[in-house]
């Protein structure tokens, strides 16, 4: 861009956004934008890729910086897994750290990856009992701690965050291992209409003596009807019954 003598230069790297996003918005930007063409400043917008220090010292985009941590994450936990816990450890903490990097504000775009990695199997341990000696497999948290050079308190600190960040309780659908979602004792447990919670193999054996007397019933009773018609009845009778649950 040239400049005319005597003419001051300056340039507003991100006023077109400002300008056009409805969020930043403002009447200041307004008067701000218009105060700076009377001082006789030539203003131009420029990209942040052509000014590095605009994106935080690097030419490459946000979603590039969150893709690049996000795999030295998961190549982090990789290594731990293979070596002291188990690929379903492994795969659980991909799983976790690539919902991690979808979320609006990333959370391991801050701090050490050292940190996060050792959080991230931390949290997927509490709520499969990776730290109880009577399960398979067995790693205690000072192992994590010790494996990344990391603080036992603040490794924990983080793990509380992310479990809260993704509501992530003993026997979760999607963070649980085989084992712990086939001991799952909430598994088994339903609720019928009334409200009432019980237990799915005893509401089988409800259902099918409920089912039982009343075709005992309606086999004592008088009926008239064809027996093809009987039976179809029946059959709609016992549908019914299940229905009622």
């Amino acid at each position: 861009m040239t400049q005319k003598a005597g003419q001051k230069m300056l340039s507003l790297s991100g006023l077109q956004y400002m300008w056009s996003n409805p969020t930043y918005f403002h009447p200041f930007i307004r008067r701000f934008y218009f105060f700076l063409q009377e001082k006789d400043y030539n203003i131009f917008i420029c990209n942040n890729d052509d000014y590095p220090l605009m994106n935080g010292g690097s030419g490459i985009n946000m979603k590039e910086k969150i893709e690049v941590k996000k795999q030295q994450l998961i190549k982090l936990t990789s290594d731990f897994c293979d070596k002291c816990v188990d690929s379903e450890y492994s795969n659980l903490c991909e799983k976790l750290i690539s919902k991690m990097s979808r979320k609006r504000n990333v959370p391991f775009m801050t701090g050490g990856i050292e940190i996060w990695a050792a959080a991230v199997i931390y949290s997927l341990g509490q709520i499969n009992f990776l730290f109880d000696k009577s399960f398979k497999p067995y790693v205690s948290a000072n192992d994590i701690c010790n494996y990344f050079g990391t603080n036992q308190s603040t490794v924990s600190q983080k793990a509380k965050y992310i479990r809260d960040m993704f509501k992530m309780n003993c026997w979760d659908a999607e963070f649980s291992t085989n084992k712990m979602k086939g001991d799952n004792p909430f598994s088994k447990l339903v609720m019928l209409k009334s409200g009432l919670v019980v237990d799915i193999d005893t509401l089988a054996s409800m259902m099918n003596k409920t089912i039982n007397n009343r075709e005992k019933k309606d086999l004592n009773g008088d009926s008239t009807e064809e027996p093809a018609n009987k039976k179809s009845n029946q059959k709609n009778n016992k549908q019914k019954y299940l229905n009622d649950y």
